[in-house]
């Protein structure tokens, strides 16, 4: 059977338009005709690896790394605070703490060796941007985990390590490869891109191209298996007892 078409998704749950982007994107996907047959794989990607775990409002971040101006600043939250009411999310920046996000992508991809990756992203998302949670917290991490069915003793023994680390490290080695310097960003199929939060529309439209290109095989004559006919596969061949009696 044919595999199914492949979303790359690179993002970093401290980044506003990467919270908005994936809201778009889910909207695109859950109106897509082939979403059965569509799986998505996010990567991580820190903005701010240097970040430290000592929490700081977005305002005073902005203002010390980008030096941008207090009005800059106000502008800049306000435009994402109603690009996110917009996408129908819930964003208070006045709540927000900047911190170190390491320790939540590890647990990530901890998360999608349980299946359960995309419902502790969006966890993350609200808790970072709705809530204003400290997503470096292991307390913090652990509930939100624990709100996915994820087991607490086994979420411990990650937040207490270094486990993942590396595939974080491979997430963001695989971005410098593909030439990406900012999130989201969206692959489609290895071969049609989309950078940041755009409108629903283009999400769709990237959904439809790779579909096109994908197309996967459908079967003839039925799906079950007394329906192959005579095969060879896994070193052995069979033969369909009704062979000779098909026309």
């Amino acid at each position: 059977m044919a595999k199914k078409m492949e979303v790359q998704v690179w993002s970093d749950i401290a980044c506003p338009f990467c919270y908005i982007g994936r809201a778009h994107f889910k909207q695109a996907l859950a109106d897509f005709d082939h979403k059965d047959d569509v799986e998505v794989h996010y990567n991580s990607f820190e903005l701010d690896p240097t970040a430290s775990g000592e929490p700081e409002t977005m305002a005073d971040h902005m203002s010390k790394e980008k030096g941008m101006s207090k009005e800059k600043v106000d502008e800049f939250l306000s435009t994402i605070t109603e690009l996110a009411k917009e996408a129908g999310l819930k964003m208070d920046t006045s709540k927000i703490k900047v911190v170190n996000t390491l320790k939540a992508h590890r647990l990530l991809h901890f998360a999608e060796t349980k299946g359960k990756e995309s419902e502790l992203m969006d966890k993350l998302f609200e808790a970072y941007f709705a809530d204003g949670l400290n997503v470096d917290d292991n307390a913090v991490l652990t509930d939100l985990a624990m709100s996915v069915g994820l087991n607490q003793d086994e979420v411990k023994s990650v937040l207490d390590s270094d486990k993942f680390k590396n595939d974080v490290r491979a997430d963001e080695a695989a971005a410098q490869q593909v030439g990406i310097n900012g999130v989201p960003f969206y692959v489609f199929n290895k071969k049609y891109a989309v950078s940041g939060a755009q409108p629903v529309k283009v999400f769709k439209s990237a959904l439809d191209k790779a579909w096109d290109s994908f197309k996967p095989i459908e079967m003839v004559g039925g799906d079950d298996d007394q329906s192959k006919g005579a095969n060879c596969e896994g070193g052995s061949c069979s033969v369909d007892p009704n062979a000779n009696n098909q026309k």
